[in-house]
């Protein structure tokens, strides 16, 4: 299948932009008419892999450790009796989606805060043992941060990476407490996404400049536990930390929709995306397949695409949430 075949299926499955860059310098750009490769776009879970980064710098700078134990960060906000195995999670069980709970704590992140949601909640399994998929653990990570820096996350990130890296602009959302979401919750453009996916690709090197140990990212993009299920799933090929490794090779920071940011170091290859789809394994299943070895020959640099034939109700009340600023809470959007 051609290039602008392959977009034009993408654009079908609802993409909204997709940039790519080998060895640091972009190769290709699409933009599906009326989106932006800049305006910042909603990341959904790809925020996650933010945090992660945050906690990089925070091991890097000596503010804490991935085995501090995560309820030492909050004395004052602990339940008693406290569950046995809540004081046994780490910053590291926590990255790696592996507390122990056989469920999620319950919460919307707009409509209530979850610190006191995770703290409180029933931890059956010793931390450690076992995947499950835990935004709230990811949001937990965003209070740790900000307990350890003193700062919000944003305000740690805007100047060790936000800046470094040249972001356009980004809004960060926020808890009813103020503090920043981590485990969905920050909008970027694609194009700034790329800078992300670079600056993991030549591990915390940007712009010749060293911003955060390379030893971090490699543990981070390696496999620390692999998820139950089909081995031949794109959500089964191992996590890292807040990072998902890819079924044919690399890792990815991914969220709810069609938000990607891959990153493929045998192919010195990045792509990220930005999208409005309820089809994420039809997504992955063409850019693993179609994009990414179709990026290995000639393509246009530039592509506009043409909007999309149809438009679900659905994808029309995100497209009016992202470029007209209507009003869509977190559950209005996933539920």
């Amino acid at each position: 299948m051609s290039f602008p075949a392959v977009l034009e299926k993408l654009r079908d499955f609802g993409m909204h932009g997709m940039v790519a860059a080998r060895d640091g310098e972009t190769v290709a750009e699409a933009v599906v008419q009326p989106y932006s490769l800049d305006r910042p776009h909603t990341l959904n879970s790809l925020t996650k892999s933010f945090v992660s980064v945050a906690i990089g710098f925070c091991v890097q700078e000596g503010l804490l450790s991935l085995d501090d134990r995560a309820v030492s960060f909050f004395p004052d906000r602990l339940p008693s009796p406290l569950c046995p195995n809540m004081a046994k999670i780490t910053v590291r069980h926590l990255l790696m989606m592996a507390t122990g709970h056989t469920e999620e704590p319950y919460f919307w992140p707009d409509e209530r805060a979850p610190l006191d949601s995770f703290l409180r909640s029933r931890v059956n399994a010793e931390p450690g043992g076992g995947f499950l998929y835990n935004t709230a653990g990811s949001h937990l990570l965003g209070y740790i941060v900000e307990k350890a820096s003193g700062v919000s996350v944003e305000g740690f990130l805007r100047p060790r990476l936000f800046e470094s890296l040249g972001f356009r602009a980004w809004i960060w959302d926020r808890h009813p407490d103020g503090v920043c979401m981590t485990g969905v919750g920050l909008h970027l453009g694609t194009r700034d996404i790329l800078k992300f996916g670079n600056f993991l690709l030549f591990e915390g090197v940007y712009g010749g400049k060293r911003l955060l140990d390379a030893a971090y990212i490699r543990e981070a993009a390696s496999p620390q536990i692999i998820q139950p299920g089909d081995p031949g799933n794109h959500t089964t090929s191992g996590y890292g930390y807040q990072f998902w490794m890819n079924r044919a090779g690399g890792y990815r920071a991914d969220g709810a929709f069609g938000q990607f940011c891959l990153v493929l170091p045998r192919r010195r290859l990045v792509v990220a995306m930005n999208s409005g789809s309820h089809d994420m394994s039809g997504m992955m299943d063409v850019i693993s397949d179609e994009l990414i070895p179709a990026l290995d020959g000639d393509v246009p640099f530039e592509t506009v695409l043409g909007a999309p034939a149809r438009e679900t109700e659905w994808q029309r009340r995100f497209r009016r949430a992202l470029l007209e600023n209507e009003t869509i809470t977190y559950k209005e959007l996933f539920v």
